[in-house]
């Protein structure tokens, strides 16, 4: 993977950390902080901001830049750096749920229970469902079964074999 300027990673790595130290009205954020809100893992994040040539997707850049709440120009920057396009996420499925099957699903109590559609998009969880994976810290595109278990490190750790 080259960089688009000579550089441009470092760059790209201190404006990553400059944002996160101004963030949450100005105290700052902890690295594994920005991490967990943008749903990577905090050694990649860490490496981000070091400079590092590791792989970097449209996507999970854009993640990364919702959890810091980057608008406008500094968003547009931060993909520069990077020489990247900002790319749409996939647009949502609306698919809709039975009242029973919303029922069967509550029912469950405290054990865990979620219902995923086509996609694999979770579509409606419980209780249990909510205290494991934490569903509603995750935007709505990202609600998605795949991204649970390959693309976050300390989910992947709950799934046994």
């Amino acid at each position: 993977m080259t960089e688009p300027v000579p550089g441009a990673r470092r760059a790209l790595g201190a404006m990553l950390a400059a944002a996160r130290r101004s963030a949450r009205a100005g105290r700052g954020a902890r690295p594994g902080e920005v991490a967990e809100r943008a749903g990577v893992g905090e050694s990649w994040y860490r490496w981000l901001e070091e400079g590092r040539n590791i792989g970097l997707s449209p996507v999970a850049l854009g993640w990364v830049a919702d959890a810091l709440a980057l608008r406008g120009p500094a968003r547009e920057r931060l993909f520069g750096l990077a020489g990247l396009e900002e790319a749409d996420e996939l647009s949502p499925i609306v698919e809709p749920i039975r009242p029973s099957a919303r029922d069967f699903i509550e029912a469950g109590g405290p054990y865990p229970a979620y219902l995923y559609g086509r996609r694999g998009d979770i579509l409606a969880w419980n209780g249990g469902t909510e205290a494991v994976y934490r569903c509603h810290l995750f935007p709505p595109l990202r609600r998605n079964t795949y991204l649970f278990i390959f693309a976050q490190p300390e989910l992947r750790k709950l799934i046994d074999n």
